[in-house]
């Protein structure tokens, strides 16, 4: 029976990279896989891209699930009613509760099912 190959894996540019141990004398170093065809299962947790001004019109949509939308609408309107000439702190603080509240559900669902770290194992049949 075979012993089986250690792999490790490192990110580089927003890129996962898998590798094992090198044949060479060296014990430190690295290698790319040598074998193909192997799966590898990743869990992971998209991330938000930034706003910036380079956007496409492709890019425009927000990444965030539709039923929180409009909680970034109840933190403008809150910003809106602080400044003159509008100022109404009665709607400023109703609107600030509101985006306060679903930012709380927000996270809730963020921190649900997170995978913390991972690993990378080879499977024998």
């Amino acid at each position: 029976m075979a012993l089986p190959k250690s792999y490790s894996w490192y990110i580089e540019n927003g890129q996962i990279a898998v590798v094992e141990p090198s044949t060479d004398t060296d014990s430190n170093s690295w290698a790319d896989i040598s074998t193909a065809d192997k799966t590898v299962r990743v869990y992971a947790r998209r991330f938000a891209t930034d706003f910036d001004t380079t956007l496409t019109d492709d890019d425009k949509t927000i990444n965030l699930p539709n039923r929180f939308r409009r909680t970034i609408a109840d933190l403008v309107i809150s910003k809106g009613y602080e400044i003159p000439p509008n100022v109404n702190l009665e709607l400023a603080g109703h609107f600030y509760n509101k985006y306060k509240t679903k930012l709380r559900e927000m996270k809730k669902v963020k921190n649900a099912n997170y995978q913390r770290g991972g690993t990378i194992s080879a499977w024998y049949y």
